[in-house]
């Protein structure tokens, strides 16, 4: 399946992200003034609970003056963010509205035109379960929230993309915590060629997908790319009917997917229906509304990774030969004998070439350096070599020499947060 071009989906949808400068400047003042102002109200907090550990303030004023600071400001930062989160609905509403459901329709007309076909159109709106579960591929954990959906028509095809966030609980006791285990994208489409009984492709040693029913009773099928099966294990009722699908230009195509998706990929093909699911860490229609260019650049990946769903469901037979031009032989003679990392869809941004923001020298030092002095004390104190308490009652020496420095790095670590939010 020929895939369209994210910039012109995007050029041809005419939206205008500058349309919400008003609203997204308004939001994004409040957020800079609660972040510069809210660890500098802590600061004094923190300066009297330290005199008071000091000895300086009575411990009877400064302990509960501290503890009501700390709830207080938990609770003003909670309020915050629901009136926050209740201000922007409307606003994500109509970036929904103006946005992302015309580039949803561009990217349909465009792929009606590269295929011949119309009738093409695609409707956001709310998932639900049901896909999920009929998926069978992704673990349902404890939670799943539900996000928006995409429903309609492709070159003649349904299809249903719906965006999901599962997590679970994980430990026992005080260690017991909730755990994100997938966020992204589950899709169906009708295949045209129909294969019978079901096979099944999850990736190895992947939390968040299913390993399947073990239909071979714990072997997975043996694969011809060799790089197709280092990223997944392939399981069916009928051997025959896997390799059917999983032609050997499915399987390069599979794996240069998986490449790029570091091998958050699953699939599933029964009864003449196609579930993909795609883990993104991140939900499929977020946008970031702080500036154009980054709205842009959400756009197109949105365009981009519904190209990620055609392209899959194009190799794997969801098209007649004749909608997808012969698709098969085309695309080998694409990829040809290159590596399965040089074969792409069209995405203008890869998730692998971003690289993490890395904190600089001297915020790593001042996270760091109260635990070192911490863990550095427990040892001399554990040893008896440092006295915690004086013979006239309170701290001695080195204890109070380690709170001030150990507090004074606190302070200095909010006023920076402070300072560099004002940016």
């Amino acid at each position: 399946m020929r895939q369209p071009d994210p910039a012109t989906v995007v050029d041809t949808a005419g939206v205008d992200p500058e349309a919400f400068r008003e609203e997204r400047d308004r939001l994004g003042r409040s957020t800079a003034l609660v972040k510069r102002w809210l660890p500098l109200v802590m600061v004094p907090v923190i300066v009297v609970h330290l005199l008071g550990m000091l000895g300086v303030v009575p411990m009877s004023t400064s302990v509960p003056l501290f503890i009501a600071a700390v709830v207080v400001v938990a609770g003003a930062a909670f309020l915050f963010n629901a009136v926050r989160s209740r201000r922007a609905r409307p606003f994500r509403e109509r970036a929904d509205a103006e946005l992302v459901q015309p580039v949803l329709s561009s990217w349909a007309s465009e792929v009606d035109r590269l295929h011949g076909t119309t009738g093409g159109h695609l409707q956001l709106g709310a998932a639900d379960e049901r896909l999920l579960r009929d998926a069978g591929i992704v673990d349902t954990g404890d939670s799943v929230h539900c996000g928006e959906s995409v429903t309609g028509v492709v070159a003649g095809r349904s299809l249903a993309v719906c965006e999901y966030r599962i997590t679970e609980q994980q430990g026992s006791g005080e260690d017991r915590e909730t755990v994100q285990i997938f966020r992204g994208l589950v899709a169906w489409l009708p295949l045209a060629r129909a294969v019978r009984g079901e096979v099944r492709v999850s990736p190895h040693s992947r939390a968040g997908f299913t390993g399947g029913s073990r239909l071979l009773g714990g072997r997975g099928l043996a694969m011809e790319n060799p790089a197709f099966s280092d990223w997944f294990r392939v399981e069916a009722t009928d051997p025959q009917q896997a390799y059917y699908l999983l032609t050997p230009t499915v399987q390069q195509h599979l794996a240069a997917l998986a490449h790029r998706h570091q091998g958050d990929l699953a699939l599933r093909a029964v009864d003449g229906q196609l579930f993909l699911a795609l883990d993104l860490q991140r939900d499929l229609f977020d946008l970031d509304l702080d500036s154009r260019a980054e709205v842009r650049q959400d756009l197109e990946r949105i365009a981009g990774e519904l190209n990620d769903v055609l392209q899959v469901a194009g190799v794997a037979g969801a098209w007649p030969e004749e909608v997808a031009g012969g698709h098969g032989a085309q695309e080998a003679a694409s990829v040809g004998s290159a590596q399965p990392m040089t074969v792409t869809s069209g995405l203008s941004t890869e998730p692998e070439a971003v690289a993490p923001r890395r904190r600089g020298g001297l915020s790593r030092l001042g996270a760091l350096l109260p635990v070192v002095l911490f863990a550095g004390w427990v040892f001399f104190v554990s040893s008896g070599r440092v006295p915690v308490f004086s013979d006239e009652g309170g701290f001695a020496l080195g204890p109070k020499v380690l709170i001030v420095v150990a507090g004074g790095l606190v302070v200095l670590q909010l006023v920076r947060q402070a300072l560099s939010s004002r940016r």
